[in-house]
């Protein structure tokens, strides 16, 4: 008697947690058949001889427990530091990241309500046209972007360098598209008054 929206109206939430639990699902339906997967898998050329694994795992282990005893944090942190911020490809990775990641977010804070203001969309229309713009995209790109990989025989720092500079272009062709503008909404209380 008290709730005044209708199923249809926009404002409703409905449930969303639904969603939430169909994905959880899925999942974990996706992540069974990893968990009968062994913990190591033979290498080619090699037997797979259990008890001659399990000698050896100990020994490795017993090896590996004196040299960590030996070792200091202080010792090791720095040249692998060194080492790792010399690495091209892990550098070039974690430039691509932080983009990927800083465009990601403006777009999922920001996207849906300059849909919603310059476009008239309702939140769920934005929020839904965000995703049918993208995930098209997104799926065709990992796949000619694999074929292109396979066809050109691109080796890891050669991709890594193409997706650095391609994304970019992208984020350049993005700050490109401020210049496009569109009227402003009238908006009472900021472009027009309340009465």
């Amino acid at each position: 008697e008290d709730i005044t929206i209708t199923v249809t109206d926009a404002r409703w939430v409905g449930a969303w947690w639904l969603g939430i639990l169909i994905c959880a699902s899925l999942n974990f339906l996706a992540g069974i058949p990893f968990w009968f997967l062994p913990k190591s898998l033979v290498k080619e050329g090699e037997t797979n001889e259990p008890e001659e694994m399990s000698k050896k795992s100990v020994v490795q282990l017993q090896e590996n427990d004196k040299n960590e005893a030996k070792q200091t944090m202080k010792g090791d942190f720095i040249p692998f530091l060194k080492a790792l911020l010399r690495n091209r490809v892990y550098m070039l990775f974690i430039c691509i990241t932080v983009l990927q990641f800083s465009a990601f977010n403006g777009m999922v804070s920001f996207m849906p309500k300059y849909l919603e203001q310059q476009f008239g969309k309702s939140a769920s229309d934005a929020i839904f046209l965000i995703g049918v713009y993208n995930l098209p995209v997104i799926c065709v790109g990992y796949f000619f972007g694999g074929l292109f990989m396979k066809k050109f025989k691109i080796n890891i720092y050669q991709a890594a360098n193409i997706a650095f500079w391609v994304s970019l272009l992208e984020y350049l062709l993005y700050f490109a598209a401020y210049s496009t503008v569109c009227d402003t909404s009238p908006v009472a209380g900021l472009t027009v008054s309340y009465e």
